[in-house]
């Protein structure tokens, strides 16, 4: 019965010290912390660490495989590589956040050399106006240059003769490639913007950056500068579907039809092109999933093959679904510069036309001659135009008030992007601006713009 017992022990023991291979135990110290948490963001998941009275903390992150992670505290951030199975180590002193940070244990050295390269890239790379209003063979030299001496600090790390997680070398070498063509792909509407030469076209050399380009890599779809890469390519391609075929509307929907036109036509790899339509459906139901079209929702389950990425897309939708027309409106109210409070539902008996904006949104402010245009032109009709700023700072908006002598109802939502009303009405990006019945119910969460139609819009409304 001892043997047994005994030999029942050593099992046990070694059973608990075993470890878990699909976990990363991760610790580290802080100086002169900037709050009492730290948080590792990764493409599927978040993982929120507590640090103790003297900056220290640990913890365990589960991962199903290596990945990029960005690790962020106070208003700093930085990029590590995580590997199942692989512990880390970080000490760092806030003061002096990207010099200090250091990391050791199982996964140092590649986090290392990513801290190294961080710092690297903030001195060598040129101030972004600067560098797209280089002359065409300035540009290349320079950009080519500063790809080369990435290139030289990721060689040291492969020549160490580290056995390098093989991911991680797939990965950082394509994202590396995909930084420096970014910036290629970027030049031309840039210089052309910057120089004022609207006439300009790149050269043959500057083409031949494409050479390097591969639009069906599904291996490193991993990639965060990957797929950045390939959705504005697909989104370029389709703005000059655009051009070219006026049958397509000139808003979400169209430039997301005509994006399917450019994966169709441009992508050949299956999971690549799954990607892509997740990415431009994503994009298109967080803008106007209140008024999605059936066409675009029906071709983006026919060609995404990942189960995962329809769920996420039928979820979004039915977050919508509450926003749609004809359903009652969440009810919302800010303050106006005198700091009386206006609700939504104080307004029933008119249509409401509300503008969501900022004072620094230059988008925002490129629509508000033509609100104004719009106001005089309704003026005494059965309709009221409310303007809400989301500015944190809520002088700058009572500045901007006062001296532009903006007219309809100008208020400030107190809690800026996490006001209620970007909470219920999914705002996360702006100008929004939405319509709504006498009756308080949704016409349109996503409604035209100023300059868009929005005129015969409110014309077409019973007793406007």
């Amino acid at each position: 019965m001892k043997k047994t017992s005994w030999g029942l022990a050593l099992l046990t023991l070694f059973a608990c010290n075993q470890k878990d291979p699909s976990q990363v135990q991760f610790n580290g110290t802080i100086e002169n912390p900037e709050g009492k948490t730290i948080v590792v963001n990764s493409s599927s998941q978040s993982d929120t660490l507590t640090l103790d009275e003297n900056g220290n903390f640990q913890g365990t992150l589960s991962l199903s495989k290596a990945t990029y992670a960005t690790l962020k505290h106070g208003k700093e951030n930085t990029k590590m590589f995580l590997i199942p199975g692989k512990d880390l180590q970080i000490k760092l002193n806030t003061q002096e956040f990207d010099e200090s940070l250091t990391y050791e244990g199982e996964n140092a050295d590649i986090n290392n050399y990513l801290a190294k390269l961080f710092l690297l890239n903030e001195t060598i790379t040129p101030d972004i106006r600067k560098l797209f209003s280089m002359e065409e063979a300035a540009f290349i030299s320079k950009i080519d240059s500063i790809y080369e001496v990435k290139l030289r600090l990721f060689n040291e790390l492969k020549n160490q003769n580290l056995k390098l997680d093989p991911n991680f070398t797939k990965y950082e070498t394509a994202r590396l490639l995909y930084d420096w063509a970014k910036n290629y792909s970027w030049y031309p509407g840039y210089y052309a913007y910057l120089s004022g030469n609207r006439e300009y076209q790149p050269s043959e050399q500057f083409n031949s950056y494409r050479k390097k380009i591969n639009l069906n890599n599904a291996e490193i779809l991993e990639v965060e500068e990957y797929q950045n890469f390939i959705n504005e390519h697909i989104g370029s391609l389709a703005e000059k579907i655009m051009k070219a075929d006026e049958s397509y509307e000139k808003n979400m929907t169209g430039y997301t039809k005509a994006k399917f036109v450019a994966i169709e036509k441009n992508i050949t790899d299956k999971e690549v092109i799954s990607y892509l339509t997740y990415a431009a459906t994503k994009d298109y139901v967080g803008r106007n999933g209140a008024n999605a079209d059936k066409e675009i929702i029906a071709q983006f389950k026919k060609q995404c093959t990942n189960q995962q990425w329809i769920t996420k897309v039928d979820k979004k939708l039915a977050k919508w679904a509450k926003l749609a027309k004809g359903q009652p409106a969440f009810d919302f109210d800010a303050e106006d510069i005198e700091g009386n409070k206006v609700a939504l539902s104080d307004l029933k008996g008119k249509y409401v036309y509300v503008d969501v904006w900022a004072t620094w949104c230059g988008p925002c402010r490129g629509e508000l001659p033509y609100l104004e245009k719009l106001e005089k032109e309704f003026h005494g009709k059965n309709v009221t135009f409310v303007s809400i700023s989301v500015d944190d700072n809520k002088e700058a908006w009572k500045k901007m008030v006062t001296k532009k002598q903006m007219k309809g109802i100008q208020l400030h939502a107190a809690k800026a992007w996490k006001s209620s009303i970007c909470k219920d009405y999914m705002i996360n990006g702006i100008p929004r601006f939405m319509l709504f019945d006498m009756e308080g119910k949704i016409i349109n969460v996503n409604a035209p713009r100023p300059s868009g139609n929005i005129k015969e819009v409110l014309n077409k409304l019973e007793n406007i």
